[in-house]
């Protein structure tokens, strides 16, 4: 069976809210998300007042990693913890991009301290940062030894499932 996809005509690419900007107009690939999914999906969150209450509240092995760092360093770990909470992916920012989340946090963590003395961290130390959320979260990163581990898994899944299912035509066979 074919399947079939309709394409609405519009006046302007601007009306056309399924249009992904990076793919020419011109272009015969299918368009599944759109631009505004795709920023939903993968863009830094955008959180409401009580989003950020939520995913910037600290537990206490998480007070205690935050405190024990430089302020400035400190507030970029709450900031990736929330977001990682949030979204399960890490984000590469500017700090105007996420300016109301860092008065945020600086208001509720660190009162009085000075928004203009917080700088991006060094490309080391997030990636520290970033091994820091997932151990707090109870994350891994997908080492080579991961990767080897799922590949088993996924073959013996693919045995056992051959092994049950006899009656299957062959091209849906896993």
């Amino acid at each position: 069976m074919s399947a079939c996809v309709r394409r609405r005509h519009f006046r302007s690419a601007d009306e056309d809210p399924t249009r992904n900007s990076h793919i020419p107009a011109d272009s015969h690939r299918l368009s599944i998300l759109t631009q505004h999914e795709i920023d939903e999906l993968y863009g830094l969150p955008r959180f409401t007042d009580e989003d950020r209450q939520t995913c910037f509240d600290l537990s206490e092995p998480e007070r205690h990693a935050v405190h024990s760092r430089t302020t400035s360093v400190a507030v970029h770990l709450t900031l990736q913890l929330g977001y990682f909470k949030a979204k399960r992916q890490f984000f590469d920012y500017d700090q105007d991009a996420v300016r109301d989340d860092l008065l945020h946090i600086l208001g509720r963590h660190f009162p009085g301290r000075n928004p203009a003395a917080i700088n991006l961290p060094s490309y080391p130390t997030r990636r520290a940062l970033q091994h820091t959320v997932l151990e707090l979260l109870g994350f891994r990163l997908c080492d080579s030894s991961a990767r080897e581990e799922l590949e088993s898994r996924a073959s013996a899944s693919r045995c056992f499932r051959r092994s049950r299912s006899t009656s299957c035509p062959k091209h849906f066979s896993i």
